[in-house]
């Protein structure tokens, strides 16, 4: 009989794990604009680790340029990273650069996360965002990127 109820009890812990699903929850984002024309954006990212593709921690690609219709170039984006945190602690990071992007790993490479959620946050200031035009001012930033696989 212990063999039995064992059995299924593994039979549930295996169908459990199989049903848990590795994502982000939410993805917040706030944006303070400066009078110099700076921003500060602040992300929020919660996720659930499984310990498939988030096993040391998260990557954030941040664009590296941006088109300039005025200029017909590509102008750089300036990044000032003032914190990186999980679950409301300091965390380490490297960038690099990835294509059109500054790509941010954040983690330890050598500690794997804890299965379960995890919340980070990403506080940067990039400079010079407002474009000022004749009748308005503008500011555009892709709040939650274009190179998530989730």
């Amino acid at each position: 009989m212990g063999r039995f109820i064992l059995g299924i009890l593994a039979c549930a812990l295996l169908a459990w794990t199989a049903v848990a699903e590795e994502k982000i929850n939410a993805f917040d984002v706030v944006i303070e604009v400066e009078t110099d024309g700076d921003i500060v954006v602040t992300e929020t990212i919660e996720v659930t680790v499984e310990g498939r593709d988030i096993r040391r921690g998260i990557f954030r690609d941040l664009p590296k340029y941006y088109g300039d219709a005025a200029t017909d170039g590509r102008l750089p984006y300036v990044y000032d990273l003032l914190s990186v945190r999980r679950d409301g602690r300091k965390e380490p990071y490297s960038r690099s650069s990835e294509g059109n992007a500054v790509r941010l790993l954040i983690g330890d490479e050598d500690h794997l996360l804890s299965y379960g959620p995890h919340t980070y946050e990403i506080r940067y200031r990039v400079k010079n965002q407002v474009r000022y035009f004749e009748t308005y001012d503008e500011v555009f930033w892709n709040a939650t990127g274009s190179y998530w696989a989730f």
